[in-house]
């Protein structure tokens, strides 16, 4: 590492810049807007089961909870939400989204072996925009991406020194994010395959090994709660909120394609979280178990999918690109109390009637705030990406990080498309992009020095100069 120690008061003046930014953040939302700002639609999902936690058991009112999963709902119940005291869990969220900036601080040393780009990677992600919102909301994507971020740390430094214990601490790590939000739970199966194949440098008979012991630690961790389901419910999958959503908005939407409608409608005539009126128009499964309702759901679905794979793709594509672009303007702004638009959704069902143009041109003139609050984001999250694509050449001497990086990006676009995706399931890659980002801002510094009429520049101030020190 260049500089040779750390420089603490730097790296500290990050931390609190991060977490300074989203107390700011909650205690305006708390002013304009009250508690409720901190609540989203989700949030009661995850704070339904904590009481039944402290009787030993994962349920609501209503019996053995199969959709979310026990990771986010412990983390509040013991950070206050047990004692009904909701901005003590927020306020132990935003240290852990400081925490979260500081492990992309040692992921960028590891990387890139230089602390000043390791800084620049810490502070862009303490100010990414996305980070800050979600960071403050009590849902479960800060807790997962910390978890993440240390899986992350772990298997980078077993792909490059191949220790048995990075090994057990990355899978342990990865199984834990299963279960804050189901999200990761094929990546286990990916990440085995990579370790199969890299590191190149390791023989082929030690990476099997590697691989078969890191996925049946993950495949272990995780089948247990796929075992308690059944045992409770009949229900051998780990969440059921991937059946619902594959019926309800994958599903739904191919048939709002084929049937000229708007996705909002489709949902109704699907009756989404409206028990009596699906049960209403499936009067057969009135006497059946919550497993063979999902049963039904995810055959029902996986049909309407194999029947219209061409209208599914373009949906699913659809999703990914709102996962990647769309700039959360209109969270922020509900947030604080001045946001016409409801969701992501409502414009993406007034784009599909009218025109991306029509609706964009509409907003700018009955919304103003709204589009300059959009278009500014939209810049920024441009310009993350942008430095991010300049950044990645600075890794290219070390292939299998790159790629592995890449593959995970990859990974958490592909599986948040399709009519669910929205601006919070970017949540998980900001780090990845943080981290080339902040390569490519040293990158673009080191060009500009080197470009400038003085060829007898010492390399030295050139250092300097990325590190903010004068020669």
């Amino acid at each position: 590492m260049k500089n040779g120690n750390i420089n603490k008061p730097r790296l500290w003046a990050i931390l609190a810049l991060a977490v300074f930014l989203r107390a700011f953040l909650l205690l305006t939302a708390l002013h304009l807007s009250g508690i409720k700002a901190i609540f989203a639609a989700d949030s009661h999902g995850y704070i339904a089961p904590i009481q039944h936690l402290l009787h030993g058991s994962f349920a609501t009112d209503s019996g053995p909870e199969l959709q979310r999963t026990p990771g986010y709902p412990i983390f509040l119940m013991l950070t206050g939400m047990v004692g009904n005291h909701p901005l003590l869990s927020d306020g132990c969220q935003i240290l852990l989204a400081g925490f979260s900036v500081f492990l992309v601080f040692q992921i960028g040393i590891f990387l890139f072996h230089d602390e000043r780009v390791a800084i620049l990677c810490a502070g862009l992600y303490a100010i990414e925009p996305l980070s800050i919102l979600y960071g403050i909301e009590l849902l479960s994507e800060c807790l997962f991406t910390t978890i993440l971020l240390i899986f992350l740390f772990f298997f980078l430094k077993h792909l490059r020194a191949s220790t048995w214990s990075s090994l057990l601490y990355a899978a342990l790590a990865l199984a834990a994010t299963v279960y804050v939000r189901p999200a990761s739970y094929y990546l286990p199966l990916c990440c085995a395959i990579g370790l199969a194949f890299i590191p190149p440098k390791v023989g082929v008979a030690p990476r099997l090994l590697r691989a078969l012991v890191f996925l049946i630690i993950c495949s272990v961790l995780i089948g247990a709660w796929r075992v308690r389901n059944y045992v409770e419910t009949g229900y051998s999958g780990f969440s059921s909120i991937a059946d619902s959503n594959l019926y309800f908005f994958n599903a739904g939407e191919v048939l709002a394609q084929k049937q000229h409608t708007d996705f909002t409608t489709e949902l109704g005539l699907l009756h989404w979280q409206d028990t009596p009126g699906y049960l209403a128009i499936h009067p057969e499964q009135v006497n059946w178990s919550i497993a063979q309702q999902l049963a039904y759901q995810r055959r029902m679905a996986l049909r309407t999918i194999s029947e219209n794979k061409l209208l599914y793709l373009k949906d699913h594509l659809r999703g990914m690109a709102v996962v990647l672009f769309h700039p959360c303007a209109t969270d922020y702004l509900w947030m604080l109390g001045e946001s016409p638009l409801s969701s992501v959704t409502a414009f993406r069902s007034n784009a599909d009637k009218h025109g991306i143009i029509f609706t964009l041109w509409k907003t700018f003139w009955r919304f103003p705030l709204v589009f300059l609050g959009t278009a500014m984001l939209e810049v920024l999250l441009m310009a993350y990406y942008g430095l991010a694509i300049f950044g990645i050449p600075s890794l290219l001497q070390s292939k299998s990080l790159l790629i592995t990086l890449a593959l995970i990006f990859c990974y958490f676009v592909v599986i948040a498309g399709g009519a669910a995706g929205m601006a919070r399931y970017r949540y998980p890659i900001m780090p990845i992009v943080a981290l080339f980002a902040g390569a490519g801002i040293a990158k673009m510094l080191r060009l500009q020095l080197n470009a400038m009429p003085f060829p007898t520049l010492p390399q030295r101030c050139i250092d300097r100069a990325v590190d903010g020190i004068n020669c």
